[in-house]
């Protein structure tokens, strides 16, 4: 059993018992994810005139975990670690790495909708100020952005994968953020259809 599988069988039922739904229409062999709704939360303005943040200036962590019926998804967090307020647009790079931090095959998409979060996600600059609370994976936080991932795990061929290598929007460098192990010892999670990504916008915040 893949340990992504295992770890779809732990969390399925507890995810979806908790939240209430906004899917895409299924397909006819299974159904979205439910996606909770959004509660009351303060979003910060953008610096004007538009300010990309440096990924050098960024703190990432994978925080999130959705899973349903073979169909995985998370989101990374960004927080911005510098004493000035900078600025996201737009979409990040990902690439699937192994536990000795090596590539692996990796098909990441842009896409404005996913199976797990739905559909018409619009692009906007996303404010990241200075002095914002440390990444605790308690979320959403304001003023801390969270970029959208999805796969799944059962469309052979697949990849085995440890660690994501993350290019924020705009840059040239990137971060590397661990995958949650799901309580198997190798820590490996299973991102099958060739290694496909689903990366959606960056957005200003998380509902749960």
């Amino acid at each position: 059993m893949r340990p992504s599988r295992l770890l779809s069988g732990l969390l399925s039922a507890a995810f979806v018992a908790a939240c209430t739904s906004s899917p895409q229409p299924p397909s006819a062999l299974s159904r979205p994810v439910p996606i909770p709704s959004p509660t009351s939360l303060a979003i910060p303005s953008p610096t004007v005139p538009f300010l990309r943040c440096d990924t050098k200036d960024l703190e990432m962590r994978f925080v999130f975990l959705g899973v349903g019926l073979g169909n995985i998804g998370g989101f990374i967090e960004v927080r911005n670690t510098t004493s000035r307020d900078c600025d996201l647009y737009g979409y990040a790079g990902v690439q699937l790495l192994d536990t000795l931090r090596r590539p692996v095959q990796t098909d990441a998409v842009w896409s404005n909708s996913s199976y797990i979060f739905g559909a018409d996600q619009v692009e906007e600059v996303i404010g990241l100020p200075a002095g914002t609370v440390p990444i605790t994976a308690v979320g959403p936080v304001p003023g801390h952005a969270y970029i959208p991932i999805s796969w799944n795990d059962v469309e052979e061929p697949c990849s085995e994968a440890t660690y994501l290598k993350v290019t924020p929007p705009g840059s040239s460098t990137s971060l590397v953020v661990s995958l949650p192990s799901g309580g198997v010892p190798a820590g490996l999670m299973s991102f099958c259809s060739s290694g496909q990504v689903i990366v959606n916008p960056v957005r200003a915040a998380f509902y749960h």
